[in-house]
């Protein structure tokens, strides 16, 4: 909820800090402030700060990619939950036994964030980072978080935004509650693929997730791991939690 005086400067400053650092490449101030429906006198100031403050940086095209500060405060959020230790052991664990994509997410607006997408037994420093933002709502991982929420919860944030795949928010509710009631989410991803997820008990925002070609007899012998890492991840990462 917001505050009674929001400063919509701060709002706004971190909508065009988050459109610039999840592009794929730079982007320029027309096609920002298109985007965000925003005046364009206002985001040119705006990105200019940030600029400043080293955010992001401005490349000879006169276009804007994340600057050095970006990876300052992700080093010291790393650092900070102690990331390294309370989740990556466990995630690789996870991972090398059972051969199959295991991811850990967190929920930003209406989208996953993976902290961590790690496929087989691939390379661990390809699991860190190496995933693109992705639709809350079509995410295994997504939908186990969003299950925390409330209908009325979910409506305030989804009304007026995409919500694939489901054609309305009364089908979205529908697949929310039938995770609910079963305490994890099953979701079909692509192809014959599927997901399995948990959130983290006290940090909500977090899921955790096995992919893969799982049916519904997988799901008894793989959920008992998968909430056994979701519990030893869930201790001590504080700096996750919502209220």
């Amino acid at each position: 909820m917001l505050p009674r005086q929001p400063n919509n400067s701060v709002i706004d400053g971190f909508r065009c800090l988050q459109h610039v650092v999840t592009q794929e490449k730079p982007v320029g101030v027309s096609q920002i402030a298109a985007d965000l429906g925003m005046e364009l006198t206002r985001v040119h100031r705006l990105l200019r700060t940030l600029s400043h403050l080293g955010m992001i940086l401005q490349t000879d095209s006169r276009k804007y990619a994340p600057g050095p500060a970006i990876s300052v405060i992700a080093a010291q959020t790393l650092h900070a939950t102690r990331f390294g230790e309370r989740a990556l052991p466990h995630l690789e664990k996870l991972r090398h036994s059972l051969r199959k994509t295991v991811a850990l997410g967190v929920l930003w607006e209406h989208s996953i964030s993976y902290l961590y997408h790690g496929t087989g037994q691939e390379r661990m420093e390809k699991a860190i980072g190496g995933h693109e933002l992705w639709p809350a709502t079509k995410s295994g991982l997504g939908i186990a978080i969003l299950s925390r929420f409330t209908d009325e919860e979910i409506s305030e944030r989804f009304t007026g935004h995409p919500i694939p795949p489901f054609e309305n928010l009364k089908d979205l509710c529908a697949v929310l509650d039938k995770t609910r009631t079963q305490g994890y989410a099953f979701v079909h991803t692509i192809g014959n693929k599927w997901t399995l997820a948990v959130s983290l008990e006290n940090s909500p925002s977090l899921a955790v997730g096995i992919s893969g070609r799982l049916t519904e007899s997988h799901v008894a012998a793989i959920l008992p791991r998968l909430r056994e890492t979701a519990a030893a991840i869930d201790e001590g990462l504080s700096l996750f939690k919502v209220r």
